[in-house]
């Protein structure tokens, strides 16, 4: 069995998802950094679409002071995924 694995994913929580890609897209000049709508749920849904069964999801912070929220959100959604999200290693972020 072919297993396929988003090496390249980014997703919020719901609650800001949609601010969040908006704040991202504009951050980078306009370009379409998320073209789904920025939760996990809708990530799985499209991605399962696709065959795709595993996603590495990476922090995308616009500011210093949003690092360790992100990468904390990141780390809970990994973990209570079940082998569905991955998070790259990295070093914490300097203080």
């Amino acid at each position: 069995m072919t297993r396929i694995i988003d090496s390249h994913c980014h997703i919020y929580p719901d609650h800001i998802a949609p601010r969040a890609v908006e704040a991202v897209d504009r951050f980078y000049g306009g370009l379409p950094a998320n073209p789904l709508d920025g939760t996990a749920g809708t990530l799985v849904s499209s991605g399962r679409s696709a065959g795709i069964s595993r996603f590495v999801v990476h922090s995308v912070a616009t500011s210093p002071a949003q690092v360790e929220s992100i990468n904390r959100f990141i780390a809970e959604t990994a973990k209570k995924s079940r082998g569905v999200f991955h998070r790259p290693g990295g070093a914490p972020p300097r203080r």
